[in-house]
């Protein structure tokens, strides 16, 4: 039976039919943005008419974000350091810089197999 024609899913039949992870899932379940239903402690179901009503009104707490259709123009690779070359001068770790770039929405753009980052963004962060 397909998934569209099923009136209970489970939290895994909902992920893929909405293309979440089952997390994602199990998170808006603790929200209480989605209403299931615990039968066991691992039979969880989900109606499809609550599923229905979530998207026919707008809720509280979801935001709908419209990307725009231009992408930023990127610096010159000159103009640039790679990953490795920010973790040397910093000396952090990859996944710290990854976070400060993050977290300052500096834009970082991929070619080859470098990653790289505008200098000026860098300089601007370190004073």
């Amino acid at each position: 039976m397909e998934l569209k024609d099923k009136e209970f899913l489970t939290v895994k039949q909902l992920a893929l039919l909405l293309g979440f992870s089952a997390k994602t899932v199990y998170r808006l379940i603790n929200t209480k943005r989605i209403n299931a239903y615990n039968f066991s402690e691992r039979k969880t179901l989900i109606r499809r008419c609550d599923i229905n009503v979530l998207f026919e009104k707008s809720q509280i707490g979801f935001e709908v974000v419209l990307r725009p259709t231009e992408q930023r123009k990127h610096a010159e690779i000159k103009d640039c350091y790679t990953i490795t070359e920010i973790q040397k001068k910093l000396n952090i770790s990859s996944g710290a810089l990854y976070n400060i770039i993050k977290r300052n929405n500096i834009c970082k753009f991929s070619l080859g197999k470098f990653t790289y980052v505008a200098k000026k963004d860098i300089e601007a962060l370190i004073k």
